[in-house]
C-alpha cells in the first residue's frame, strides 16, 4: 500500500487527486491511501478520515495527485522529500 500525506507538520494535503476519471478530492484532504487489488482494474484509493481510514474507495487503473506538496509512503518506507505531483 501507499499513502500521500501532508508535508512539514501540516494537517492536510492541498491539491487535487484523481483515479482514472473520478475525482477523489479537490482542495484539502487529511491524506490518501492507495492499494493494489487482485482484480481489474488494479488499484483502489480513498481519502482517509481523521482516524486514518478511507471514507470510500474508488477503483481504477491509475491514481494521480497534483499538490503544493505531499509526503509519499510506499510499503512503509517514506520517500526522502515531498513531491508536487
Amino acid at each position: 500500500a501507499a499513502h500521500w500525506l501532508p508535508p512539514d507538520g501540516r494537517r492536510t494535503v492541498v491539491g487535487e487527486a484523481v483515479v482514472d476519471d473520478e475525482r477523489l478530492f479537490d482542495g484539502e484532504a487529511t491524506g490518501v491511501r492507495i492499494e493494489p487489488i487482485a482484480t481489474m482494474p488494479g488499484l483502489r484509493a480513498g481519502v482517509v478520515s481523521g482516524r486514518g481510514r478511507p471514507r470510500r474507495w474508488v477503483s481504477g487503473r491509475a491514481a494521480q495527485l497534483g499538490t503544493t506538496g505531499a509526503i509519499v509512503v510506499r510499503d512503509g518506507e517514506q520517500l526522502p522529500r515531498p513531491v508536487r505531483r
